[in-house]
């Protein structure tokens, strides 16, 4: 009934007072409509963060190879379910336990903590973006080969180290198959290849009797016929049919003949 808000809020002030509550009144509307404007993007910015963490859990979620966390203290901060299933530790038992204490043989160590020093220092190593082949422990205490592709990544002034490990157990034992099937093949084929050898031998000495045997047969053959056709008077050799099978030049002559003409006759 007495008008608008405003004039009841500032109804029957002096001009000065008038003035300060109008002006405070005034930032006070500007400073929540910055906070208004605020809290819409913090707002739209804890949206879009947890958009980006849905995806990412989303692909590490689908992921076959363990994707796992550690901080600069060495604790393990993300484990996803791949590595659930490799290790056989769920997220709730791998988070917070050092890296290397759960999942590495005792017997490394040692290693480990050296290269990990290091690692926090300036967040190089010598696994540090590279691809190795390594021993894992399950939580069975069973080891297994596995193939780590580790990366360092920089957050507050710590270094923190993110890991693919891949279990290679059924590659290397179809590897060593392979091998052991590769051994055999080879040692089949030297088995083969010894005794063909010792047949081509056997071939070579047998060629070579043959070709000795042959050029002794044309030698004697060649003084057969040089004794034979040496004689004067006419020779005939024939077999047990009575057949002319060899000649010499009296024979031909006195025949009339041409050798040729009386072999087989």
């Amino acid at each position: 009934r007495r008008g608008a808000f405003i004039d009841l809020l500032l109804f029957g002030l002096p001009a000065h007072e008038l003035y300060s509550r109008s002006l405070s009144i005034v930032v006070l509307l500007l400073f929540c409509a910055v906070l208004s404007r605020t809290a819409r993007k913090r707002c739209l910015a804890q949206e879009a963060l947890g958009e980006s963490e849905a995806t990412l859990r989303s692909v590490t979620d689908a992921a076959h190879d363990a994707i796992i966390m550690m901080d600069h203290e060495g604790a393990i901060t993300f484990w996803n379910p791949a590595a659930e299933k490799i290790f056989g530790y769920t997220a709730e038992e791998a988070s917070g336990k050092e890296l290397y204490a759960l999942l590495a043989p005792s017997r490394y160590h040692e290693r480990y903590r050296k290269g990990f020093r290091k690692f926090q220092a300036v967040g190089e190593g010598p696994a540090i973006g590279r691809t190795l082949e390594l021993t894992a422990r399950r939580k069975d205490g069973a080891e297994f080969p596995i193939e780590l592709s580790l990366s360092a990544l920089r957050l507050k002034g710590n270094w923190y180290a993110v890991g693919i490990l891949r279990d290679i157990g059924e590659r290397r034992s179809a590897e060593e198959e392979l091998l052991a099937h590769r051994g055999q093949l080879e040692k089949l084929v030297g088995q083969r290849t010894g005794e063909l050898n010792a047949v081509n031998e056997l071939l070579r000495k047998e060629i070579l009797d043959r070709k000795r045997t042959e050029e002794e047969l044309s030698r004697s053959e060649t003084f057969l016929s040089t004794i034979f056709d040496s004689f004067h008077d006419p020779l005939r050799i024939v077999d047990r049919e009575c057949r002319v099978i060899k000649v010499n030049d009296a024979y031909t002559r006195t025949r009339g003949r041409n050798a040729s003409k009386l072999i087989g006759r």
